[in-house]
């Protein structure tokens, strides 16, 4: 609730009412004052909603306080253990002599991109460089021979708010949640959900296979075939056998450590946070301004909500499928997202709805990066714009399969003012500046650790 000791009286508050009105008029910079009455407005339409307290993240060293796996239970040297996995190269080798070493998780997913590309379509095995836009197509590798998928990398970011992952939400095979058995085939990858995991693990373990970080066989009783990729580091070794006591490193317990890291991964020292715990200067005039429309006129809080503004549901917005810049071209399965798991009609080209912050430094979004930022626009303001408008892109999409929450949009009416408020919210009010201190600051392998800014 408003702590009374910031409760204006009817002086306060005509003053103001004055300064909102010199503002609106002369378009000068808002005083405190102004800005102080617009987060107190936001703070009341919060908790009209529920409160505060469900959009707040908490702090990452606090693990208790963390979505975890039962049966991966988090603790600091495996979330440390986990983070140099994330970002080591000495895992890539097993695929082509010529690009071994070359390619970690962080490749496709890295903290200067809010933990997923700018990339269009990532490229971990048979890139060469680094760095966003040098991380570029080795010319000497054919492209049956690239580790390139058709669907846009989604960020690791506030992932332990989650149940399901991917965009059609296939890894994960534990307690209530959405997924059904009865697609689990053991030679796919989502056979991986007999291991009786949350999603977070679950897509971990998949990627060390799909990725070609340790080997290409993607079974379920794969998982649990011992590695030496890592056996000459004493390092590894030691972490290893004091998490995973009496278990071989393989791809379960190497996928294990970093799902524990990737839930530590979180965004909480974005401006929006800081303004939740109290600090009501932590957010300008146009962003309290865009809030406000996010919780209520754009009702963007329908479908992002929570401490992660992501939802576990899937709907049909009308995106355009990726037109691949190399490799094959999405299937039938892909293209239908949901539905081409579950292969529920009722699912068809329906998409995870993913979390919102640190869209900012992302130069491609939507699930096929339909959306690109160019010298005009930003892909964030593209998607934003897209959404307001609630008209499909898509041709191919059913209306009758698109989310009544998009359509509905296009009998509203957003001023060119609401639209950039908006924007700004979502640009800088979610963006945590800080992002590398999830970094390591070397390997216990030595390589290099693949940035992507240097």
């Amino acid at each position: 609730m408003i702590n009374t000791n910031h409760v204006w009286g009817l002086k306060s508050l005509f003053l103001v009412a004055a300064t909102l009105s010199l503002w609106s008029c002369s378009g000068s910079v808002p005083s405190r004052t102004a800005i102080t009455l617009e987060a107190h407005k936001l703070i009341e339409q919060l908790e009209t909603q529920g409160g505060v307290r469900q959009y707040l993240l908490p702090e990452a060293y606090a693990l208790q306080s963390l979505p975890q796996d039962p049966h991966n239970p988090l603790t600091a040297d495996k979330v440390k253990l986990g983070e140099w996995l994330f970002h080591e190269t000495a895992l890539s080798f097993v695929s082509h002599n010529e690009n071994s070493g070359t390619w970690s998780c962080a490749s496709c997913h890295f903290a200067s991109a809010g933990f997923q590309d700018q990339r269009m379509q990532s490229l971990a095995d048979g890139g060469v460089g680094n760095g966003r836009e040098r991380h570029i197509l080795n010319p000497e590798i054919p492209h049956a021979r690239l580790d390139s998928p058709n669907l846009r990398s989604p960020s690791i970011l506030n992932l332990g708010y989650q149940h399901n992952i991917l965009w059609n939400g296939m890894a994960g095979g534990v307690g209530d949640n959405l997924n059904y058995q009865a697609q689990w085939t053991k030679s796919k990858p989502h056979g991986f959900n007999f291991l009786n995991l949350e999603g977070v693990e679950t897509q971990a373990i998949i990627a060390l296979g799909v990725h070609r970080q340790t080997h290409d066989v993607m079974t379920y009783e794969s998982a649990h075939e011992p590695l030496s990729y890592l056996d000459q580091y004493p390092e590894y070794q030691r972490l290893f056998e004091q998490e995973f006591p009496g278990q071989p490193i393989s791809r379960k317990t190497i996928g294990l450590a970093i799902a524990a890291y990737e839930r530590t991964v979180l965004s909480n020292e974005a401006p929006f946070q800081a303004f939740l715990k109290g600090n009501h200067q932590a957010l300008y005039a146009e962003e309290l301004r865009g809030a406000q429309l996010f919780f209520g006129k754009a009702q963007c809080a329908t479908c992002h909500t929570g401490p992660a503004l992501n939802q576990e549901n899937y709907y049909a917005l009308g995106l355009k499928d990726m037109n691949v810049e190399f490799g094959p071209s999405p299937d039938e399965a892909t293209r239908k997202g949901r539905g081409g798991f579950t292969q529920n009609p009722e699912d068809d080209y329906k998409f995870k709805v993913p979390q919102l912050y640190n869209l900012k430094s992302v130069g491609s979004l939507g699930h096929g990066g339909s959306f690109q930022s160019d010298t005009d626009q930003s892909a964030l303001e593209k998607i934003i714009r897209y959404k307001l408008k609630g008209v499909p892109e898509n041709p191919e999409v059913p209306s009758q399969q698109l989310a009544p929450a998009f359509t509905a949009m296009a009998q509203k009416q957003f001023s060119e003012d609401e639209i950039r408020a908006l924007v700004r919210f979502v640009q800088d009010g979610l963006y945590d500046a800080q992002l590398r201190r999830y970094e390591p600051r070397s390997l216990p392998s030595r390589q290099h650790i693949i940035n992507h800014d240097h």
